[in-house]
């Protein structure tokens, strides 16, 4: 916002403005314009992290901090920099990573421009806050969710987007994710082992996280990681409400942007590959919201007469529609809703089956 109220765009690439222009814009009510930049802005890359990585070395965050042009300056750094003060600036810049990293499932169908790991997890954020009554109706702690969904993914910063078919294993992945959030956040927990709490002692070039961030920035800081470090293994226990809760919305933002990208290459590429995410959403309430999605995709290719654009005969037959069928009429049996009825009228009423109760975060935990 200017002075006189305008409002400028700070992401137009050039923060020079020509004032005598800007000055009879602004009198006149016309919006300021920015010089036309001479060179074109370089882009950054949107390549999986795993493309720059050597597959046959062993994985340490130090690792990784190798192949960044700019690493977080750690307290170990040796570079010229100035010294670390009382800032999150380090963790700032290595998590900024989130909004250049793309999520790499896209990668393989040749978009070119794929959502970002952020992006993804804004769109959980916002779904969380469009919590389900019949949730709310239970404990659950909404803001709470929407912290885990802001977080849930923080190490993929690090780590990058993996997916099943990088052929890294489920407990490899795991380490990974968790030494970066370690080394994001607090070091490793006094709750962990010895073998474990040497990692913070040891230097990142000898395999270590060091002490954290977070930790070595300030006291408010540490205090900070420490309870981002908590929300993030809360979602990965996946034993709460509201875990199980954010896992759903994991899948369902899936199942939208698959939708999405379907429509928006107008029928030319099938990703029905990812219908089968929607087998492993829990709640009542994200089965009935996940069924929404499945429809409306069935009929979107149902005008298309079931097949891709292109090829003799009209291209390929859409792969997994027989599945989100199944689901569709699986979920509407649970859930007591008639098929065509809106999605609302069976999680309205709790969801369907009645679940076990769950562990719930009380309003408040750890600031949410």
């Amino acid at each position: 916002m200017s002075p006189h109220g305008d409002t400028v765009d700070t992401m137009a690439g050039n923060d020079t403005l020509e004032n005598d222009t800007n000055s009879a814009s602004a009198s006149s009510g016309l919006p300021f314009l920015p010089k036309k930049a001479e060179k074109p802005l370089p882009s950054l890359p949107r390549l999986p992290l795993q493309a720059t990585m050597d597959p046959s070395a062993p994985w340490t965050v130090q690792s990784v901090l190798n192949t960044i042009p700019h690493p977080p300056r750690t307290s170990t750094s040796t570079s010229s920099s100035p010294p670390i003060t009382n800032s999150p600036l380090p963790f700032l810049h290595t998590i900024a990573r989130l909004k250049s990293t793309p999520r790499t499932g896209w990668l393989r169908f040749s978009i070119t421009n794929p959502e970002s790991i952020s992006d993804h997890m804004y769109r959980m954020a916002i779904l969380s806050m469009l919590c389900p009554p019949s949730l709310i109706a239970r404990g659950i702690n909404v803001p709470h969710c929407t912290k885990m969904a802001l977080l849930h993914d923080m190490a993929e910063c690090i780590v990058g987007d993996i997916t099943p078919v990088d052929g890294v294993a489920k407990e490899e992945k795991h380490r990974r994710e968790r030494e970066t959030m370690e080394f994001l956040c607090c070091g490793v927990s006094d709750a962990s082992s010895t073998t474990d709490k040497d990692k913070n002692t040891r230097s990142l070039s000898e395999g270590g996280v060091g002490p954290g961030l977070l930790k070595t920035a300030s006291p408010a800081l540490a205090q900070a990681g420490e309870d981002i470090r908590a929300v993030w293994q809360e979602y990965e226990d996946d034993e709460t409400l509201e875990a199980r809760f954010v896992h759903d919305l994991d899948k369902f933002e899936l199942l939208v942007q698959m939708l999405e990208y379907e429509r928006e290459m107008e029928g030319r590429v099938d990703f029905g590959e990812f219908v089968r995410v929607a087998q492993g959403v829990r709640l009542g309430e994200m089965k009935a919201w996940a069924r929404e999605v499945l429809l409306e995709r069935e009929t979107f290719w149902r005008e298309r007469g079931n097949r891709t654009v292109g090829g003799e005969g009209g291209g390929k037959e859409v792969a997994k529609l027989e599945l989100g069928r199944s689901l569709i009429e699986g979920w509407e049996r649970e859930l007591g809703i008639t098929s065509g009825a809106d999605a609302g009228a069976g999680a309205g009423a709790g969801g369907g089956k009645e679940e076990k109760e769950l562990p719930k975060k009380p309003v408040g935990v750890e600031g949410a």
